[in-house]
């Protein structure tokens, strides 16, 4: 047709082309057909329309709530990453490492997210930086540098009007007068505190946790009208209203070596001739409200190396299963090193820094025979003789301080399909 034709001619030959496509042979379509009558077999045509399948004009959706639950210790302290309880960062989407390996990680990858919205943080009340105070006697002269009390000015979150959560990969809805504020997650208010009931001899510095969260307000962000399509990582930190990290205080420390009692000297009231306390060295001092009575204490990645000595393998291998035991053990005090001495006094030094925790050593179950006694690692002798090993060595690995952990609490809503929407009554 190269527009010479008329339109009679146009309309016959367009005719033509549709009648072939009707009468074209459809019977490769389906398989042939056999009824009791019909001889010679005989195929059924296929219409056109028995291939029109009427879909769904939209696709219909429903929203998922997850609970997020976040706990700051269960990132990588052993190695030091230079993290803390207040800034650190969690892994979505991933595995769980095998073993005692640590990783902040949640399993669960979250597609098609709709809304993340931050519902509350739990921090502990807790010293959040150092102040040596100077007494003075009744003539107006200071007193010598041993009597200043560092322990009782304790300044925590309760003495802040609010605190900043910040999350590099989120912003959330605030607006304020500082870019800081414009930035962040929520501004979260004091709202409870609890602490347990526990009298002690010694300094006090537990003094359990507290809640925050964003009073009156919505800390949340919104992609809308189209989600986000993942989220593989969130970094916390918690600010004070002057856009500082709450504390840089570390809440771990690395482990120098582990003795007893009996291989000490000095003041200190866990210092005796049973070994009934363990005197954990730490190689950076840390500050009292790091580690204190009554806080409880996880250990990891001890190595106790007697490959010098193979007779006190056996000490060695209970001596490290029981320092990593999973339930941790409690601190009864801390202790420091007098300076230019090798003698280990009670309590922080007069600039409130420590260099030992003290736990409990290794007791015999009580509820057998309801008696106190101590459970040697391997025999008498052999502990011994550990003990004096350890002395010249450096056994590595870290301990946490669980008593000082911080606790995000968020809530992710997704985008997900909704099969139950094309489902019969008689199909449920």
């Amino acid at each position: 047709m190269q527009g010479t034709m008329n339109e009679q001619e146009i309309l016959r030959e367009t005719y033509s082309s549709m009648s072939q496509w009707f009468r074209r042979n459809t019977e490769h379509l389906v398989p042939e057909m056999v009824t009791a009558k019909s001889t010679p077999i005989t195929s059924h045509l296929v219409q056109q329309k028995d291939f029109l399948q009427k879909q769904e004009d939209v696709v219909k959706y429903r929203e998922t709530e997850y609970n997020l639950v976040i706990n700051s210790k269960d990132r990588d302290w052993v190695n030091g990453k230079n993290q803390n309880r207040y800034n650190f960062s969690v892994q979505l989407g991933g595995t769980r490492p095998q073993g005692t390996q640590l990783q902040t990680t949640i399993t669960n990858m979250f597609r098609n997210i709709t809304r993340i919205e931050f519902i509350k943080t739990v921090i502990p009340v807790e010293g959040l930086d150092v102040i040596r105070l100077q007494t003075f006697e009744p003539s107006g002269s200071p007193v010598v540098p041993s009597e200043t009390y560092p322990s009782q000015a304790f300044y925590s979150a309760l003495a802040l009007p609010y605190v900043q959560v910040m999350m590099d990969e989120i912003i959330g809805n605030n607006y304020g007068t500082n870019d800081t504020i414009d930035r962040s997650l929520a501004i979260c208010q004091y709202d409870a505190a609890w602490r347990s009931e526990v009298i002690s001899d010694g300094t006090f510095t537990n003094r359990g946790y507290t809640l925050f969260f964003p009073k009156f307000m919505k800390a949340q962000r919104v992609y809308a009208p189209a989600p986000l399509a993942s989220l593989q990582k969130m970094s916390f930190q918690i600010l004070t209203p002057e856009n500082q990290l709450l504390s840089k205080t570390p809440d771990s420390a690395q482990i120098e070596t582990i003795l007893d009692g009996t291989t000490l000297s000095g003041s200190s009231n866990y210092i005796d001739a049973t070994g009934d306390y363990l005197f954990i060295e730490t190689k950076a001092w840390f500050s009292l409200w790091a580690f204190s009575q009554i806080d409880k204490v996880q250990l990891a990645g001890i190595e106790i190396d007697v490959s010098s000595n193979p007779l006190l393998q056996s000490a060695a291998d209970q001596m490290t299963a029981f320092l990593q035991r999973e339930e941790g053990h409690v601190v009864v005090g801390i202790a420091h090193q007098r300076i230019a001495t090798t003698d280990v006094d009670d309590g922080p030094n007069e600039c409130g820094y420590a260099n030992y925790i003290v736990i409990r050593n290794q007791f015999a179950d009580p509820t057998k025979d309801g008696t106190c006694t101590r459970k040697y690692f391997d025999t008498q002798t052999n502990e011994i003789d550990l003990q004096s090993f350890l002395a010249t060595q450096t056994i590595g690995g870290a301990i946490l301080n669980l008593s000082r952990q911080v606790q995000f609490v968020m809530r992710i809503i997704t985008r997900e399909l909704d099969p139950t929407s094309n489902l019969r009554p008689d199909n449920i």
